[in-house]
């Protein structure tokens, strides 16, 4: 069965693991989910952004052995942890997915089964170099110099066991083809060249499960044998929507548009993934964008560095629109990116207080000073002008396409600027009432302030508020298809400026 609406978008950030506390990694990748989500909801479509916690394997566990609590205690309380902070951040998740839950446990044990029946899984022994920080195996070829995990930098053991397996290997040259076609569409284009390149070594089958864990779901046809973590944790993309369980829901938003994650754990998503599907006869997702780390101060952060930064510490330096905007004109595409506070603050300061906050109090003091509250914009007003706004707005909508959200913030910061060197160039302060050029000015501003809200409204949704408050504007609650377009139109809504004029950053 296919999508029953082309108009519906599903997007997901990986679910996290609740051994580790949210940090900016991590809000990152839902941060930039939600842009895109709120972006898409405002053209228009139905949007269903999906956000969870992966609950199960050995680490929880043995976490939860320390802290002196059972695993479905330990896991409860991490997860709200995870819920509380993409709350904190202003996340517009519209579900949370647990591995915990009955619903995706049924997802997992309908999925297995169909693995099963279609004959790409049998049984044998298996021995390799187990990693206990990633849960998963490694070739030799994959760790460092000194024998160790080159994500944790930590000593690998080598387990034999006897586990189910998946063959991987047989879905080589399908995913090669797709994957060179974009039919499965990865980037930025160095991510897509690295699956390449590891498809061209050659796969090989993959353990499903694991003998020695007892902490997750049993296979439904062996219940001895766990199910490998990772194997659990992919169909949380599947259970969130209803599979098996709400078939329509399911079949109106799968495949899934867009899969958010980062490069550690590409193959697991840009690889096994789409195989596991296909062998179910599910079709892959359409696109997954894999983006690079941030580093701090020019170092990886780690626990042992005590350099991780958690999201509520730049919302209490930032506000939450502030740490928004500093996380998504940060984000790491090809390259890691290096988080240094001196900088982000230097950012802050630049873009949001003397940038878009000056601007915005520069324009309506000018304004109310002269008594021009009804604002009637007109294609005469800078018809030079409006020209480089729109193709801003059109370099911005070209850069969410490859979700360069650098880009994208380019082009609203060239229209503060145009506003900015429009009134240097004017002094409208210095006009006169009845003088027709005043009107213009304060018109074309006004205007760009307009469209900056909703250029605005996917990065920072509650300054974006307070503009439209301010100019007598609705704040985006219907919006039919099509929307987006016709409200960035020149003239598009008639405004009203309230006397009412706030600080948008501190």
């Amino acid at each position: 069965m296919e999508k029953t609406s082309s108009n519906t978008f599903f997007i997901t950030t990986p679910i996290y693991y609740v051994n580790d506390k949210p940090h900016i990694g991590s809000a990152l990748t839902t941060v930039t989910a939600d842009f895109l989500a709120r972006f898409y909801r405002l053209d228009g479509k139905k949007v269903f952004f999906a956000v969870g916690t992966d609950e199960h394997g050995s680490k929880i566990a043995q976490a939860a052995a320390l802290a002196g609590k059972t695993p479905e205690d330990f896991v409860k309380i991490l997860s709200l942890n995870f819920k509380q902070n993409w709350q904190n951040l202003n996340i517009s998740f519209d579900d949370f997915i647990r591995t915990e839950e009955d619903r995706h446990k049924k997802a997992v044990i309908l999925f297995l089964s169909k693995l099963k029946d279609s004959e790409y899984i049998y049984k044998g022994s298996y021995r390799g170099f187990y990693c206990n920080g990633c849960e998963s195996f490694y070739e030799k070829t994959d760790l460092d110099e000194n024998g160790n995990c080159k994500i944790h930098r930590q000593p690998v053991k080598l387990i034999e066991e006897e586990n189910w397996f998946f063959a991987l290997s047989r879905f080589s040259d399908i995913l090669k083809e797709k994957i060179a076609s974009n039919q499965i569409y990865i980037f930025p284009e160095n991510r897509k060249n690295e699956i390449l390149s590891f498809l061209n070594q050659g796969l090989k089958d993959v353990s499903i499960s694991r003998q020695s864990v007892f902490w997750g779901i049993p296979l439904p046809f062996d219940q001895n044998q766990i199910t490998y973590v990772w194997i659990d944790a992919l169909i949380n993309y599947i259970s969130i929507i209803g599979f098996g369980q709400n078939e329509e829901m399911f079949y109106q938003f799968w495949p899934a548009n867009l899969h958010l994650l980062g490069k550690d754990i590409a193959r697991f998503h840009c690889i096994i993934w789409p195989a596991l599907l296909l062998a179910v006869g599910l079709k892959p997702p359409q696109a997954l964008f894999v983006h690079s780390f941030f580093t701090v101060e020019g170092k990886k952060m780690s626990k042992s560095l005590s350099n991780i930064i958690s999201p509520s510490e730049l919302i209490d330096k930032f506000g939450v629109d502030g740490t928004r905007y500093l996380l998504l004109k940060s984000l790491p595409r090809e390259n890691d990116s290096d988080i240094q506070m001196k900088k982000l603050e230097d950012t802050y300061n630049a873009d949001l207080k003397f940038g878009l906050g000056n601007l915005f109090s520069r324009v309506l003091t000018v304004a109310l000073k002269h008594n021009i509250k009804n604002i009637n914009p007109s294609k005469e007003d800078f018809p030079d002008l409006q020209k480089q706004v729109i193709q801003n707005i059109n370099n911005y909508f070209e850069a969410i396409k490859t979700i360069d959200t650098e880009k994208a913030i380019s082009a609203i910061l060239h229209n503060i600027t145009l506003v900015d060197i429009l009134f240097d160039r004017e002094k409208p302060w210095s006009l006169k009432i009845d003088e027709p050029k005043l009107k213009n000015i304060i018109n074309f501003s006004i205007e760009n302030l307009r469209l900056l809200s909703i250029l605005i409204f996917p990065l920072m949704p509650e300054t974006s508020f307070k503009i439209r408050k301010v100019l007598g504007l609705d704040t985006f609650e219907k919006l039919p298809t099509g929307a987006l377009e016709k409200r960035l139109s020149w003239g598009y809504e008639k405004m009203t400026i309230t006397s009412e004029i706030k600080h948008l950053f501190e």
